[in-house]
């Protein structure tokens, strides 16, 4: 009884097909990271700008909680890049008075914030 030992190879796409979708997904990925630290930091800068009062614990931890439950809840749809950053926008926002405490409480504040 003869067998057939011959390779069997998968067919594969093109050589440059494949790394060019994962370059633009790693591209896109990378964009939307930027676009969500910026915003966050824009919020803490709002925050330190209109000098505002830190919120109750409760309140932060319950919007923190509840944006990422949101998040993950439209994750499938537009709604969820807004969420996204929203929920970036508040923790940018809740953290500007700690940055404002820390700036003004120190006489090298500026330097320990940009230094963190």
């Amino acid at each position: 009884m003869a067998q057939d030992f011959r390779a069997v190879t998968a067919n594969r796409p093109a050589a440059g097909g494949s790394a060019l979708a994962s370059n633009k997904v790693l591209r896109n990925t990378y964009a939307l990271l930027s676009m969500t630290l910026l915003f966050s930091a824009a919020m803490a800068g709002v925050a330190m700008a209109t000098q505002a009062e830190p919120m109750h614990w409760l309140l932060v931890l319950g919007g923190y909680f509840g944006l990422l439950f949101l998040t993950t809840s439209l994750r499938n749809s537009v709604w969820g890049l807004v969420s996204v950053f929203a929920m970036t926008g508040f923790m940018g926002y809740t953290i500007g008075p700690i940055v404002s405490l820390y700036i003004s409480a120190f006489s090298n504040g500026t330097e320990l914030v940009m230094m963190a």
